[in-house]
């Protein structure tokens, strides 16, 4: 057939690369106010997600599927979309994995303990409550969010499972918060094993699926069951996921940001 064909050959197949450097991905975006994420399989073309609209992101994957380079990643484009005086992490991180990672000035607090955790983020949330909008504010307010003036938090959660334990949650705190966290300048992003998650309840990860936050699934058993929306973990390249938002599901090649511990996360 390809030897009787007369016309010009059809164009290559685009592959979607197995590993691109998040610079990569902000040259070709560099005008983009979303927080990217790396690139998609239908275009190559950089993709990520509006934290104003959608503040918050989960994470499912196994181990070696690059849970915590996609954290560095995200954390590294809100270092990019805002400055240190605009937004703080708070990040929490029972393995150290982003140790060393980020300027000091870009760093709020930095947990590695149950009960630092627990302070540090219920100080985050009693401050943060204090910005919800009382009767007195006005649809105009409301609108342009101009009620409160201060700096983004974004809370991280690295390993999750090891977080929120039968011994309690530490960051259970954030949960009465999520569905007004676009209004008060919260974000959470939280990362977890793909392992159990699909056979487990945890009150805070159900309410982020409830509110329809974005999600990305990394590789993983399918038998654990939709993760993420419909979605399941298939077994896959290291940053290799599926992002579901609002606007459906596509592949993708999460960004890889380089780390100080080179590791796949």
């Amino acid at each position: 057939m390809t030897a009787a064909w007369q016309g010009p050959s059809g164009p290559k197949l685009r592959l979607l690369p197995t590993r691109i450097l998040a610079d990569e991905v902000r040259s070709r975006a560099p005008q983009s106010e979303q927080v990217l994420l790396g690139v998609n399989e239908k275009a190559l073309a950089p993709v990520g997600i509006d934290v104003t609209r959608e503040p918050h992101l989960l994470v499912f994957g196994d181990g070696q599927s690059g849970k915590s380079n996609l954290l560095r990643a995200y954390m590294r484009e809100v270092m990019r979309k805002y400055g240190p005086e605009q937004a703080q992490l708070f990040i929490v991180d029972y393995r150290r994995a982003h140790l060393g990672e980020f300027p000091d000035e870009w760093v709020s607090e930095y947990c590695t303990t149950a009960d630092q955790t627990a302070d540090v983020i219920e100080g985050v949330t009693d401050f943060l409550a204090t910005r919800l909008p009382g009767p007195d504010v006005t649809p105009d307010q409301l609108r342009s969010r101009s009620w409160w003036t201060g700096r983004e938090a974004f809370i991280i959660v690295d390993d999750y499972e090891l977080v929120a334990t039968s011994q309690g949650n530490p960051v259970a705190s954030v949960a009465p918060l999520l569905a007004q966290a676009a209004d008060i300048g919260m974000h959470v992003a939280i990362a977890r094993r793909a392992g159990g998650a699909g056979r487990s309840y945890d009150p805070l990860v159900t309410a982020l699926r409830d509110l329809a936050q974005p999600g990305v699934v990394l590789a993983g058993d399918p038998g654990e069951g939709a993760l993420v929306g419909n979605v399941r973990a298939v077994p896959a390249k290291p940053g290799r996921g599926q992002l579901v938002t609002r606007a459906g599901t596509e592949v993708i090649q999460v960004s890889w940001s380089p780390s100080a511990h080179d590791s796949t996360g």
